[in-house]
């Protein structure tokens, strides 16, 4: 789909939050949880400051199909 023109776009706020979980479930500096998630996010994909944002920016900018979930 990315070599067709869609872009695709993680949540930080998400990411933060749940990197605190699983570092709580596993006994781990969520820090650290956080860093090896964001380090591996797949090449194209955008690190977005909240997916509220992404949206409305978006929208803004005549994007025609936004799916959010």
């Amino acid at each position: 789909m990315q070599s067709r023109g869609a872009m695709f776009g993680v949540c930080n706020s998400a990411i933060r939050f749940h990197s605190s979980r699983i570092a709580k479930k596993m006994n781990l500096k969520s820090i650290d949880v956080y860093n090896d998630i964001i380090n591996n996010i797949l090449l194209g994909i955008q690190l977005l400051p909240t997916g509220v944002w992404a949206i409305g920016t978006a929208q803004e900018n005549k994007c025609g199909y936004i799916f959010a979930g």
